[in-house]
């Protein structure tokens, strides 16, 4: 239900604010489209949802993981599988985002970090009030950023071959 509901909302806002800008623009239109569904289900994975109590009663004084690779290097179990889920989860980013906004590598993967950093800066506020689906983890950020960096690599191959490519003459 909370998926529906944060669903609606996203294609509503679209309609709104987005789409008849967005449609006149042809092909760039639609990359503006697809980045801002990824965007809308990155928001819905990671961020809710959002915790029901908003006071600090709950709060056990765990604010997260700021040891790069703790869960890895202490053997805990997952820990390999969120990290790969993080790299995947920003795949997307770094192959999207250099193409709606015509920028390199160091922008792309910078961009990929501070929105991470953001994501999980979100996170820890979510988790001093209340909420236990979220915590910060130093990890995802570093992840998430290679993530970014490996889908900016992979959009940089895809176009040189696609530029190779005779038929594409």
């Amino acid at each position: 239900m909370k998926f529906l509901i944060f669903s609606m909302i996203a294609i509503i806002l679209y309609f709104l604010l987005f789409f008849a800008k967005w449609r006149k623009k042809g092909w760039q239109g639609f990359l503006y489209t697809l980045f801002y569904g990824y965007v809308c289900a990155i928001i819905y994975l990671t961020l809710l949802p959002i915790p029901n109590s908003w006071g600090l009663e709950q709060f056990d004084g765990d604010y997260g993981n700021f040891i790069p690779f703790r869960d890895l290097k202490m053997g805990y179990r997952g820990a390999v599988k969120d990290i790969i889920l993080n790299v995947v989860m920003m795949l997307p980013f770094g192959i999207l985002f250099p193409q709606i906004r015509k920028n390199r590598l160091i922008t792309t993967v910078s961009a990929g970090f501070l929105m991470s950093v953001l994501i999980e800066c979100l996170q820890l506020v979510a988790t001093v009030f209340g909420s236990p689906y979220h915590s910060f983890d130093v990890t995802d950020i570093i992840s998430n950023t290679t993530g970014a960096l490996l889908g900016y690599i992979l959009f940089r191959i895809t176009t040189h071959c696609i530029a190779k490519d005779p038929k594409n003459s």
